[in-house]
C-alpha cells in the first residue's frame, strides 16, 4: 500500500499545490494585496446552471471522488495530471462548502467570464490526459 503512495506522489504533490495556490491567491485578492474582483459563481462550470444547494455539493464531492478514483487506476503514469485535474476540483469543492460558491477572479479577455487558477489546473489536468489518450490511439 505505502509503494502504490510512493509511486503516486506526483499526484499528491500536485494536487496540493493546487490546491495551495488557488487558495492563497483567492485570499490575496480578497485581501485587495492582489489584483483581481472576486466573484461567488453559484452555478456550475463558467457560471452555468443553477445555484448550488448542499444536495448538489454532496454530489460533486462523490463524483469528484469516483472520477479521482478511475483516473487513478486508468492513468498510472499520468499523476501530475490527475493530480491537476483532482486538486482543481477539491479547491473548487473546498469553495463550494465553505462560500456556498467558487471564488472567481481572474477575468478572461474577450469572453465575458471569470475564473481561477483551479479552473486552469483542470483544464491543464484533462488536456494532458486527453492528449495521452490520443497518443495512445496512434
Amino acid at each position: 500500500m505505502m509503494t502504490d503512495f510512493l509511486k503516486r506522489k506526483s499526484c499528491w504533490l500536485s494536487l496540493g499545490v493546487v490546491v495551495l495556490v488557488d487558495q492563497v491567491t483567492k485570499g490575496l485578492v480578497e485581501l485587495g494585496w492582489w489584483g483581481g474582483v472576486t466573484t461567488i459563481n453559484p452555478g456550475f462550470a463558467f457560471g452555468l446552471g443553477i445555484e448550488s444547494t448542499v444536495a448538489q455539493t454532496i454530489i460533486l464531492a462523490l463524483g469528484w471522488g469516483l472520477i479521482g478514483w478511475i483516473l487513478l487506476t486508468h492513468f498510472t503514469k499520468k499523476y501530475v495530471y490527475v493530480g491537476l485535474f483532482l486538486g482543481g476540483g477539491l479547491s473548487n469543492l473546498i469553495d463550494r462548502i465553505i462560500w456556498g460558491g467558487v471564488r472567481d477572479w481572474l477575468s478572461v479577455p474577450l469572453m465575458g467570464m471569470q475564473n481561477n487558477l483551479a479552473d486552469w489546473a483542470i483544464a491543464i489536468g484533462l488536456g494532458g490526459l486527453l492528449f495521452d489518450v490520443w497518443l495512445r490511439r496512434k
